[in-house]
Order: structure tokens, then C-alpha cells, then sequence
């Protein structure tokens, strides 16, 4: 039988309601046996419930028109710039790819020669 450990984020997630099913069992039983866990988990629960109610309507609001103005007037552009940084992370994983996939190629074809002796990469044949 093993006891798994119970960390403060499997609390939090048991406050969320986002455990499975299995782990929430586990979490309960911890809570059975420590007082003061049930305790800091109780007042976090109130102290959930108590956003949900205060906040919960602000969820459902349309964002006001003089908000949206402010940010346009102020050239707020997220989307730009996440296109522009998306951009350079694919420009480096492409240039690291095509780095990579050539390097056998470049370690074949290159050689110290000595002077004098004239030495063709592998693959080329003289005609």
C-alpha cells in the first residue's frame, strides 16, 4: 500500500473542484485527519464562494467601448507582436533544423589536405 503525499496544490485544486475523482477521495481522507488542514481548506472554500458570487456577474460583461477605444489609442498590439515574436522562434528552429541536417553533409566534404594534393568531396567523380 502506498500513501501519496498531499501538497498544497492538490488543496487548491480540491477547492477548484479540479481533482479526479480518486485524488479527491485521497484529499478528503487527509482532511479527516488534520484539523488545521480542514481548517485553512474551509476558510479558502469561503473565501472562493465569496469571489463567484462578488465577480461572477463581470465574467458575463461586454467589455466596455471607451476600454476598447483607450487600448486602440494607446496602440496596444498584442497581435503584432506575437506574430512577430512566433516569427523569430520558427526563423531559429529553422535555421537549427537546416543547421543540423547539414552538418553531416559539411563534416563529409571537408578535409585538411596537405599542399600538393588536390582531394575531391565524396560523391564527385572526375570526368
Amino acid at each position: 500500500m502506498t500513501i501519496r503525499v498531499i501538497t498544497e496544490a492538490d488543496l487548491q485544486c480540491f477547492i477548484d473542484h479540479s481533482l479526479a475523482p480518486e485524488k479527491k477521495t485521497e484529499v478528503e481522507n487527509y482532511l479527516h485527519g488534520d484539523l488545521s488542514a480542514a481548517q485553512r481548506v474551509g476558510a479558502y472554500e469561503r473565501q472562493a464562494e465569496a469571489l463567484r458570487r462578488t465577480l461572477g456577474p463581470v465574467g458575463t460583461e461586454d467589455v466596455p467601448a471607451s476600454l476598447n477605444t483607450a487600448l486602440h489609442s494607446a496602440g496596444y498590439q498584442l497581435p503584432r507582436q506575437t506574430a512577430l515574436v512566433l516569427g523569430v522562434v520558427a526563423g531559429i528552429f529553422i535555421g537549427a533544423l537546416a543547421g543540423w541536417s547539414s552538418r553531416a553533409l559539411l563534416e563529409a566534404g571537408t578535409s585538411v589536405q596537405s599542399p600538393g594534393h588536390l582531394q575531391q568531396p565524396i560523391g564527385w567523380s572526375s570526368r
